[in-house]
């Protein structure tokens, strides 16, 4: 996924700067390293950055692609996000194994296991559907379709990023079975991020080109509702946004949950389209005003 994440920045850039040439550096980070434990006990600071980012600052390679959900909400110094791509669509699949007829998770029979890595999908979705079962899973989108499809690990469905199966492609995204419309996305999902350093003026100027600030303004507003709650990856904290038709505001909606999706807060909050750091930030003191770092540190300590 790395790859192809990268390849579309790359095309874009040469789409847009002809006759400009790059040279692709693979690497390797923590967080694709450790298949074996769920995410949420690693910990998730830099877990998919951190090796990339020493890199630039190295001067190894000019800038490096990351899914933007995936970058911390606070970067290094001298770090910068030097462009956000447009936005994909933002919000969830399911995926059924090959041999089994559902076209829904309503239509699962109590105690199916739906696989997930991700806090947010499962706190929500126990919420919908408290007879499911949920069970980890990691690797590549390859590595968990193939987990998927093996009847030894016993799940029914997994739960993926829909601009994650759209980047790969077929035969992928005839796998698709249903968007869940109901889910809130995760801060950042279904945009790219190429981070860079402040000091490399070439790397800035040239990625101005494939910036999309529709996408750099819903992101930061998400961004900074999540960095105002305590920031983290692995949280069960989800968001929405929409800009207005004249184009002038934006809506930003909010919920954060416990593990188990008993306990849930949810909020809605808009402002200039000019201001999205504040109107995370405004959510974000709705929130707290309502219980919410309560939830969030029983969640964190329960991580441990």
């Amino acid at each position: 996924m790395a790859l192809v994440q990268t390849h579309m920045v790359i095309d874009a850039l040469k789409a847009a700067n002809e006759g400009t040439s790059f040279q692709l550096k693979t690497m390797t980070t923590k967080g694709d390293q450790i298949l074996n434990v769920a995410l949420a006990k690693i910990g998730d600071k830099g877990l998919f950055t951190h090796e990339l980012e020493q890199s630039i600052l190295d001067g190894t390679v000019d800038f490096a692609v990351h899914s933007l959900k995936d970058l911390p909400t606070s970067l290094p110094p001298k770090m910068i996000i030097g462009a956000v791509t447009k936005r994909e669509v933002e919000g969830d699949v399911v995926i059924f194994r090959k041999d089994l007829p559902y076209k829904s998770l309503a239509e699962l029979p109590p105690n199916s296991t739906v696989g997930s890595s991700s806090l947010r999908r499962i706190a929500q979705l126990k919420m919908s559907y408290p007879l499911l079962k949920f069970k980890d899973i990691r690797g590549n989108l390859n590595t968990r379709f193939n987990k998927l499809d093996d009847p030894g690990n016993e799940y029914s469905c997994i739960i993926l990023a829909a601009s994650g199966v759209q980047r790969l492609g077929s035969p992928f995204v005839e796998r698709i079975s249903a968007h869940l419309e109901d889910l809130y996305w995760a801060p950042g999902q279904g945009a790219l991020a190429v981070e860079t350093s402040q000091d490399n003026l070439q790397a800035i100027k040239l990625l101005k080109s494939i910036h999309n600030q529709r996408a750099y303004v819903t992101c930061t507003a998400e961004r900074s509702f999540l960095e105002a709650l305590g920031g983290g990856c692995q949280v069960p904290l989800g968001v929405k946004t929409s800009i207005s038709e004249d184009g002038q505001r934006l809506v930003l909606d909010g919920i954060v949950l416990n593990l188990d999706g008993t306990e849930h807060i949810q909020g809605t909050t808009s402002g200039p389209l000019s201001e999205p750091i504040q109107i995370g930030q405004q959510l974000a003191n709705q929130f707290l005003a309502k219980g919410a770092a309560v939830i969030l540190e029983q969640v964190r300590n329960a991580s441990k």
